[in-house]
C-alpha cells in the first residue's frame, strides 16, 4: 500500500498492493533520494510510504538516503530496504524520519546509518535489521529503537556513533 501526502497536506490514492521500486542497472546513488536545503516550510513536509520494497539490487549504494535539512518528514510503514552495495538507509539531512514494521537486510554495510553534520532524529518500532555486512544499526542524534530484531549481521548489532551515542536509545529489542 502506498499513500501519497504532500506539503498541503492532501491524501492521494490508496494504491492497495505492494510495490517493489528496483534498480535495474547502471550504478546509481541511491533507490530513493531526498536531497536540498530547508524549503522555508520547516518540518511542514509530511510523506507516507506504505509497503514498498526498496531494493538496490546490488547496483545502488542506498536503499533510502535522506540529506535533505528540514521541512521532510518522512514515514515508512511496512517497507524493505534491501541489497544495497552500502547501507540499506543512511540519514544524514536534520530531518525526522519514523520507520514501523521496516525491514533492514542483505545490505553491504549498514542495515540503518545515521551518518553527516546535522543528523536527523528517527524512530523505528518493530521492525528487523538482519543479515548486513557491517551491522543492523548504527544510531547517534536522537535514534529511538523500539521493540526491534536485530540478528544475524556480520558486524555489530547496534553501535552508537562517536559523540551522539548519548543520545541512541534501545528499549525492549531482541
Amino acid at each position: 500500500r502506498m499513500y501519497a501526502v504532500g506539503p498541503s497536506g492532501q491524501t492521494g490514492d490508496l494504491l492497495d498492493y505492494t510495490y517493489t521500486i528496483r534498480v535495474t542497472g547502471g550504478s546509481p546513488n541511491q533507490v530513493l533520494g531526498i536531497s536540498g536545503a530547508s524549503d522555508g516550510n520547516d518540518y511542514g513536509d509530511d510523506y507516507r510510504v506504505y509497503g514498498v520494497i526498496f531494493d538496490a539490487n546490488n547496483l545502488a549504494s542506498y536503499g533510502y538516503y535522506n540529506v535533505k535539512n528540514a521541512g521532510s518528514n518522512f514515514r515508512f510503514y511496512g517497507c524493505r530496504f534491501t541489497n544495497a552495495v552500502l547501507d540499506g538507509v543512511r540519514q544524514s539531512g536534520y530531518n525526522s524520519t519514523t520507520y514501523v514494521s521496516c525491514e533492514y537486510d542483505n545490505n553491504g554495510g549498514w542495515g540503518f546509518l545515521v551518518n553527516g553534520p546535522n543528523r536527523g532524529n528517527s524512530t523505528h518500532r518493530n521492525g528487523s535489521f538482519h543479515d548486513n555486512v557491517s551491522g543492523g544499526i548504527l544510531g547517534g542524534n536522537s535514534v529511538f529503537v523500539d521493540s526491534c530484531q536485530v540478528y544475524n549481521n556480520t558486524g555489530y548489532g547496534c553501535q552508537g556513533f562517536s559523540r551522539y551515542a548519548a543520545a541512541f536509545d534501545i528499549e525492549h529489542c531482541l
